[in-house]
């Protein structure tokens, strides 16, 4: 009964051509694992490949090479070899990399952030913290191409003994965290006593996950014993002012800029208080 409401709602609202079109992608989904726009985004990957070679041209990480080896967002290539991933987050750590010297990434994916930050020298040492053992080998690959793996130290599991390790041994420190949901689980008082002299950034998943309202104002009530909270959200990208994008037609050079996210995301920023 749900899903014939739910097709009476599509057909009434946008009509019975884009009901049947709908259908018909998701039988191919269904068959070959594929749709149109996984099929765009692919063709747009690999143009941009074509163009960037794999290097990172534009923003505070240019120059950083990224591997074939992809685990990680492989959609996302375009807006980092052009320097507009989370650009707001970019321009967040190097203007706290003055106060700054270690830089420690929970859920560090490739190793965008934990190897850029030292490639660019924003940070002198880095923590790049990953369960995933592919994203492990993959953040490895990535530090060996850009020569900086002895100043990065690549673990698994963060948690209150590896976080009070790496306060102990490198001092205050910024923290970047996405760990798709978990950081409710990860951040508590414990934690956030250990981090009490570090700034912290935490992109927040409770926006599409279930019954997380409740754990998201828990952890920003603990965290404001100890600190200052600043929400930031992303800013759009410009994306007409790249000249290698210039012959591209606008639905690519949009989608180009897409990372695929379900809704608008939000991050919180803590600044300790002492």
């Amino acid at each position: 009964m749900k899903s014939v409401n739910k097709a009476m709602h599509l057909i009434k609202n946008y009509g019975l051509k884009y009901y049947f079109s709908r259908l018909i992608l998701r039988l191919i989904y269904k068959f070959f694992s594929i749709d149109h726009m996984s099929l765009t985004k692919e063709k747009i990957r690999v143009d941009a490949n074509s163009i960037f070679k794999n290097i990172i041209s534009y923003g505070p990480f240019k120059g950083m090479i990224l591997s074939d080896q992809v685990w990680w967002g492989k959609y996302d290539l375009v807006s980092k070899y052009l320097g507009q991933y989370e650009e707001h987050v970019l321009l967040k750590l190097k203007s706290l990399s003055s106060h700054y010297t270690h830089f420690i990434d929970i859920g560090a994916g490739d190793g965008y952030y934990s190897v850029g930050v030292l490639k660019s020298k924003m940070y002198s040492t880095s923590t790049a913290f990953e369960i995933s053992k592919k994203g492990r080998e993959v953040i490895k690959i990535n530090a060996e191409l850009n020569n900086i793996e002895k100043n990065l130290k690549i673990k698994e599991e963060a948690n209150e003994l590896e976080i009070s390790k790496e306060i102990e041994k490198h001092g205050p420190s910024v923290v970047l965290c996405d760990i798709e949901g978990s950081e409710f689980d990860l951040f508590d008082e414990k934690i956030f006593k250990i981090l009490n002299k570090s700034t912290i950034i935490i992109e927040l998943h409770d926006s599409f996950l279930k019954n997380f309202s409740e754990k998201r104002k828990k952890m920003i009530s603990l965290a404001e014993k100890y600190f200052e909270i600043l929400f930031l959200e992303r800013t759009s990208p410009n994306i007409n002012k790249f000249k290698e994008l210039s012959t591209w037609n606008d639905d690519d050079r949009m989608l180009a800029f897409s990372e695929g996210r379900p809704v608008r995301m939000e991050w919180i920023v803590l600044t300790p208080k002492t």
